[in-house]
């Protein structure tokens, strides 16, 4: 007879039971895992008793203190990295898309000059503007154009506008990339109806998050320029919410169910986070406060820094492609970060802060250069993303 304590055997330790995959957790944690973690968290926050406790207060305070650190580390850098990959890619891509490269940036630098220079011009001397307001005023639609001192500041918060409506494109087109390329690399791959069904999907989810008005970013009331947001009727909202659950239900129909039915396969973890995250984050209904504005720049960022090394490791650049040692093109791709860090917080902070202060132009608010900075940087790094990833980049072809 066997003996009961022969077939013993001592349990698996737990990392063999649960293997633990440094690679996915850091894909996890960049392509929007990371930002759901921080949402659970500030939404725990929101509990009145909780949030009133002396080290609670403590720790928010020290984390809107270093919020510029953040900002300098994860977002600035990604968008400095977009020149990169759009103007190191020789004379030939960019005059093929000299509209975005070229054009664009000569347009946008000219419009925020033409505010500067109208500064104080009343909107009384373009009686149209009051016309148009009034008129919109009439269909449900509050513009708060009354609100400005001048034509010039009217149309700082216009771009300003301009700037946060196409954002959330970029942001729900940036997880579409990512879904894609996450879902390709584990073979699970879309037909070309397919991903015209999650682009809709997510135009239905910026339509949802332009018809917030974006409120959350509202600074009239302080000694610099802010803009006064848009109020729609309440039913456009709740009426583009049925929308976006319909695209739901196309994604879950068209897409999932298909794919399981003929390959067994559901898409990987990584591609649901990225779609899931971004869905998340333009929901204007539960939004931790600071959330939209503080938090989900930096979850963007990360996820395309991620995506940034991985094409860098892969070869973008012939001179770190050049390094045979992955250990030693790391080393190089970590000092390229820092500088693009650096890069990014004087174009973005430092220089724009340096000529508010010097009152070059006396009329202006004290935040017309940050505020013209923030605009052109991240609306012509909107444009520049919209041709280095299409199929004639280099950058496409790598990730």
């Amino acid at each position: 007879m066997d003996s009961a304590v022969a077939n013993y055997s001592l349990p698996k330790p737990a990392w063999k039971v649960f293997p633990f995959d440094g690679a996915a957790a850091l894909e996890f944690i960049c392509v929007g895992g990371g930002s759901l973690l921080i949402m659970a968290f500030c939404s725990t926050l929101s509990n009145v008793n909780f949030v009133m406790r002396d080290d609670v207060r403590f720790f928010l305070a020290q984390c809107i203190t270093f919020s510029l650190l953040f900002s300098v580390l994860f977002a600035y850098p990604h968008t400095i990295w977009s020149y990169r990959f759009a103007y190191q890619q020789g004379a030939g891509f960019i005059l093929k898309h000299s509209l975005e490269l070229i054009g664009y940036p000569l347009a946008i630098l000219g419009l925020l000059w033409l505010s500067a220079l109208t500064w104080n011009i009343p909107l009384s001397s373009s009686p149209l503007l009051g016309q148009f307001e009034r008129f919109s005023a009439m269909g449900g639609i509050d513009l708060h154009w009354s609100y400005y001192q001048g034509i010039g500041a009217l149309l700082l918060a216009s771009l300003l506008v301009f700037q946060l409506v196409v954002s959330g494109y970029h942001y729900g087109m940036q997880a579409f990339g990512v879904a894609i390329a996450c879902g390709e690399k584990a073979g699970y791959r879309l037909s070309l109806t397919q991903k015209r069904c999650l682009r809709v999907n997510l135009y239905a989810l910026w339509m949802l998050n332009l018809l917030s008005g974006y409120t959350f970013l509202s600074l009239l009331d302080y000694k610099g320029f802010g803009y006064q947001p848009l109020h729609f009727p309440w039913q456009w909202k709740y009426l583009a919410l049925g929308v976006f659950a319909v695209t739901i239900a196309l994604v879950l129909s068209k897409i999932i169910w298909p794919i399981f039915k003929a390959q067994k396969q559901l898409p990987p973890l990584s591609a649901i986070v990225s779609i899931f995250s971004v869905w998340l984050w333009l929901q204007p209904f539960v939004q931790p406060s600071g959330f939209q504005a503080g938090v989900v720049p930096l979850a963007h960022g990360v996820q395309y820094l991620y995506f940034s090394a991985r094409a860098e490791m892969a070869g973008f650049d012939q001179g770190l492609a050049a390094i045979a040692s992955d250990g030693r093109r790391l080393i190089a791709l970590i000092f390229l970060f820092m500088a693009f860090v650096g890069i990014g917080y004087l174009a973005f902070t430092y220089m724009p802060v340096q000529l508010d202060a010097t009152s070059l132009v006396k009329h202006l608010r004290p935040n017309f250069f940050f505020l013209a900075a923030y605009i052109f940087l991240n609306t012509h790094h909107y444009m520049i993303d919209s041709v280095v990833w299409r199929g004639d980049s280099r950058l496409r072809q790598l990730v």
